[in-house]
């Protein structure tokens, strides 16, 4: 409805995993300009407190040079069952079509959507877990943002049964280049990609050009020291690359302001944050977000 005014007890700005499981709890209307769902690959920890939110978290083993390890379920399939729940509900109100968020002087926050309709949104109260969502926060101290990038590249390499690869684990250091994981090709079934994660500020990324024959270069000596090899009939192994996704962690102080919260909590504090009194509201019957989770599992809890 074009400009229509919203009015939710509590408001959470953000896309994020720990956004959702937090507006999930504590029945939060949730707004944001882009979607950041986990990747394909990241899993739970295998002591994860998903029992806070009534999920069950199955732990499976994973093959890595550092030893067969324990993990939990993975993490975009509770970030996709909670937010369709949550949309459900009703408390996705402009879902992926807001363009643009900002909050006004008076506290109203206003929404523009992509087909230049809008929105007005009045609340309780207003936790962001991501600042960058919403214009109009006043920032109080600039500080350089944390980033988190991942480079994908296309290998061919002798079969094998890795997953993923901590430097940390197998002796190979790294100022930023963390983990190395082994996903499916998105385009060839019988095709292999590699992630590389690293870690860097946002000075460091734009001061430094990070050589792409120096990353293949470190690709081939972390290969070699975990036993990955080139196929037999290739001169030498095979690494093309696809693409670049930066993710910024926004660290600024901001000016406070009543009813007003910047939240930056991981997922897991956020569910071990989760008092009995929260507990006990979500596990009621009358609780429809848990009543449409339970309509998607299977008898043991498992989301399927």
């Amino acid at each position: 409805m074009k400009r229509h005014t919203y009015d939710f007890n509590e408001i959470v700005i953000g896309s994020n995993l720990s956004s959702v499981i937090y507006a999930y709890v504590n029945n939060a209307a949730l707004l944001f300009n882009q979607l950041e769902p986990p990747h394909d690959f990241e899993r739970f920890e295998k002591d994860f407190p998903l029992d806070r939110i009534y999920f069950v978290n199955e732990v499976s083993h994973i093959n890595t040079p550092h030893g067969k390890e324990e993990w939990g379920v993975f993490k975009v399939d509770l970030y996709n069952r909670l937010l369709f729940s949550l949309s459900l509900a009703g408390l996705t109100p402009t879902a992926d079509k807001a363009d643009s968020i900002r909050i006004d002087e008076s506290g109203t926050i206003k929404v523009a959507t992509k087909r230049a309709r809008g929105a007005l949104f009045k609340y309780k109260k207003l936790t962001v877990f991501q600042p960058k969502m919403i214009d109009g926060l006043k920032v109080k101290k600039n500080s350089d943002a944390e980033c988190v990038v991942y480079d994908r590249f296309k290998i061919k390499t002798k079969k094998h049964n890795f997953s993923y690869v901590d430097l940390k684990k197998v002796g190979y250091e790294d100022k930023h280049i963390k983990k190395v994981w082994f996903v499916d090709s998105r385009h060839r079934k019988d095709s292999k990609e590699i992630i590389l994660e690293s870690h860097w500020t946002n000075k460091q990324l734009k001061e430094t050009e990070q050589s792409l024959i120096s990353t293949k270069y470190k690709i081939k000596e972390i290969f070699q020291l975990v036993g990955v090899e080139k196929r037999d009939y290739s001169h030498e192994l095979f690494l093309d690359y696809v693409d670049r996704n930066v993710y910024y962690n926004d660290t600024n102080e901001y000016a406070k302001k009543k009813n007003i919260k910047i939240d930056r909590r991981s997922e897991r504090e956020v569910c071990l944050s989760i008092t009995r009194k929260v507990a006990k509201t979500l596990a009621s019957p009358d609780a429809y977000r848990l009543r449409l989770n339970h309509l998607f599992m299977g008898s043991n809890g498992m989301i399927r």
